[in-house]
């Protein structure tokens, strides 16, 4: 394990210590259903729809859940629903009667502790996971091959729509199933699209519906007014498609395509902070930023919260053009994913303005510079203990 590996087990432990049972591990759900507390319980039987469980006194609401919990086609749906990593730990879990784990490990299973599918506990100073025996007789049911075809299918269509939002920010449902059509051998239609991907929505997706669109979900902060904005700014664009292996990379939130540019605000940010790694999720953010089309002044705060001070302007103006060049070769939204620069060179207009040409004169920065935090993946339990993913939550 190495050091950032060390300090991300570190924050997970400290998160996974607040929620796990203390208690020694139990294993059928009777009995770890009973070591609950009367608002964890209704905390979950509202998560699985429970008729009048408010009304249900902690005995009954107990016997009510160990019912519903074993039922085989919402054990089969919530399955479906699942990160094909995390399942692949479920399935390894479902095999023993307890599992002596790690923090992380701990972490791929927060979506089946949020279900009670899993138990934590934190006995022994060792973290124990624990699927309750009915669940895994149920698991190891439901698990076949033919399962697992279809649950291959479903992951497909799945990661193709977390690909087209995070490149795209929106696409409509036809021009999806032709992008997918082109690229697979077992061709969708939206029927197929529509019924996959609203389990997922039901749930906490990193997309939605809007009219006869798939949309980011972060246009519901809004209302989706920036649906209509974006779907105006794109008007009459053509759509940047990239191969499917390529594409689907942009499944993961927090991926973006490195260039020669991205590289070279690497190596700047490694000459002015004060360690590599500081430099790296400085970067990160940065690439982030830009891709969310930024300006000048919203990028500097992340790089005057590093504690990165400037000697002069020609400092600032040589950090501006890295900059300039970055965003001008970054990917966005508003070109149906081409860079500026390639859209630039399809209409032959004229040059791209430099943001640069309006600089700021900036005085140099005098913030102390701040601890380093090692980075969480966006998609990941939030550290800060609230049970939602990091993007959601301190990663907003």
């Amino acid at each position: 394990m190495n050091e950032i590996e060390q300090v991300i087990e570190q924050e997970f432990s400290k998160t996974v210590k607040r929620i796990a049972s203390k208690s020694p591990p139990k294993h059928t759900l009777a009995e770890i259903l009973i070591d609950k507390t009367l608002n964890k319980l209704k905390e979950l039987a509202k998560l699985h729809r429970i008729s009048k469980y408010s009304t249900l006194k902690k005995d009954s609401l107990v016997s009510t859940l160990a019912n519903a919990l074993v039922e085989l086609d919402r054990i089969e749906t919530f399955l479906f629903m699942s990160d094909d990593g995390n399942l692949n730990e479920l399935i390894e879990l479902s095999k023993v009667s307890q599992l002596e784990c790690s923090a992380i490990t701990c972490a791929k299973l927060d979506f089946y502790m949020m279900l009670g599918m899993v138990e934590i506990y934190y006995f022994e100073s060792k973290f124990i996971a624990v699927m309750p025996t009915e669940i895994r007789q149920i698991v190891e049911k439901v698990c076949t091959k033919d399962f697992m075809k279809k649950k291959k299918r479903d992951s497909l269509i799945l990661n193709y729509a977390r690909s087209c939002v995070s490149l795209y920010g929106i696409i409509s449902q036809d021009e999806f199933v032709e992008i997918f059509n082109a690229q697979n051998s077992t061709p969708t239609d939206i029927d197929e699209v529509f019924t996959t991907l609203i389990k997922h929505v039901s749930m906490d997706s990193d997309f939605c519906f809007w009219d006869e669109y798939i949309v980011s979900a972060g246009f519901e902060e809004d209302d989706f007014e920036g649906v209509s904005h974006l779907i105006e700014a794109t008007q009459g664009k053509p759509r940047y498609i990239p191969t499917k292996n390529q594409l689907l990379k942009y499944a993961d939130s927090s991926y973006y395509e490195e260039t020669i540019y991205t590289k070279k605000l690497e190596r700047h940010l490694k000459t002015i902070c004060k360690t590599d790694y500081i430099a790296e999720d400085l970067a990160d953010e940065i690439c982030f930023l830009a891709s969310m089309e930024a300006d000048f002044n919203d990028i500097m705060q992340p790089v005057n919260a590093a504690g990165i001070e400037f000697e002069g302007i020609e400092d600032v103006q040589a950090f501006a053009d890295i900059i300039m060049d970055l965003k001008n070769n970054t990917r966005i939204w508003a070109n149906k994913g081409h860079t500026p620069k390639e859209l630039h060179s399809l209409y032959a207009k004229k040059p791209i303005r430099s943001f640069s040409d309006n600089l700021i004169p900036f005085n140099t920065f005098k913030n102390p510079a701040p601890v380093a935090s090692k980075k969480v993946g966006r998609n990941e339990p939030c550290p800060c203990g609230s049970g939602k993913k990091y993007k959601k939550c301190c990663g907003k």
